[in-house]
């Protein structure tokens, strides 16, 4: 976990006019819950952008791509990038990197050297049991109390949904944080499984902005090779108090914002794969992140090419397609 921050903390050392970090609230056990703020210090609206990773504390792939994607981001930027330079004076994104710090804790002192799989908070429910999924306490209350079988009432399974939406301080935090913003897309990190479910995790059916989500991910399955669909379509079942639906249906006190989750890698190396191969996924993301970003926006791409010849000359025929909100 200190590794993990003191990555973030260099960033702000070398850029402090473009990442910021903020403490928002606490675990169960009480270590601080921190989120960052990248871009410009000039840049008045609110954030746009939102990510999370480590949801899950056995899935390091995620703030590792989160690390990744930032340092390659001011990387390019120092490099005179029109892109990064485009981003970080134009776009503000937040993200909080560990939601689920105890867990991450659980793991790194019970396996020191990595491949701890411990997977939820550390909410103590019995002297014997512990622990809430945190990406099953998500509410509204009828998506998470949905009659299917995408979460477990029984506090000794992986996919615990805890006594009510948002009954975890971690989760409460992402809702408290989430209504204080102005989010218009954001993407919640986990591994694995090289894929991106969009809305709806509770149903079988999937939601009315299908087509926007689809389009997205048809553009970028040419960076990623993910496949996509909801939860149902890809993982055959359906996942009732996800982050995806309570930031998707949004509330009394924000819009609907366009989530989606990026499962991060093959299933060749599970949750703990070696460092060539983490490295290999993260850098098969920036693209991916790149486009999220701007796409919180008008973000014209080349949908369709093709160059054809007629009578000695060359012709060039392509179409263009709008994969931003805007």
């Amino acid at each position: 976990l200190d590794e993990i921050y003191s990555e973030f903390d260099r960033m702000i050392e070398n850029y402090p006019n473009y990442i910021r970090k903020s403490i928002i609230s606490y675990s169960y056990e009480n270590r601080p819950i921190y989120a960052y703020e990248v871009g410009s210090n000039d840049i008045t609206q609110n954030s746009e952008i939102f990510f999370t990773g480590l949801i899950h504390s056995r899935e390091p792939g995620t703030v590792f791509s989160l690390i990744y994607y930032f340092w390659d981001l001011f990387y390019r930027f120092d490099k005179d990038d029109l892109l990064a330079n485009y981003i970080l004076n134009n776009k503000k994104i937040s993200f909080i990197p560990v939601v689920n710090p105890d867990g991450v804790v659980f793991n790194e002192i019970n396996y020191p050297n990595g491949g701890g799989l411990w997977r939820k908070n550390r909410r103590k429910t019995s002297d014997s049991t512990f622990g809430t999924d945190l990406n099953r306490n998500f509410g509204p209350y009828y998506a998470w109390n949905f009659d299917n079988n995408g979460s477990l009432d029984n506090p000794i399974y992986d996919t615990y949904r805890g006594s009510s939406p948002f009954s975890e301080p971690e989760t409460e935090a992402i809702k408290n944080f989430v209504e204080s913003n102005q989010f218009k897309i954001a993407i919640n990190f986990h591994t694995f499984g090289n894929s991106v479910f969009f809305p709806f995790s509770y149903l079988n059916t999937e939601c009315s902005d299908s087509n926007w989500f689809r389009a997205f991910l048809a553009d970028n399955y040419n960076n990623t090779r993910y496949i996509y669909g909801v939860d149902y379509e890809i993982v055959n079942y359906s996942t009732r108090g996800s982050a995806d639906d309570f930031l998707y249906l949004g509330n009394d006190k924000f819009s609907k914002i366009y989530s989606m989750t990026c499962e991060i890698g093959s299933n060749q190396f599970g949750f703990w794969p070696p460092v060539d191969s983490i490295i290999n996924y993260a850098k098969n993301l920036t693209s991916f992140i790149d486009n999220v970003i701007l796409s919180s926006d008008k973000n014209i791409t080349l949908a369709y090419k093709d160059l054809i010849k007629i009578e000695d000359k060359f012709y060039i025929k392509f179409e263009l397609q709008n994969i931003g909100l805007n």
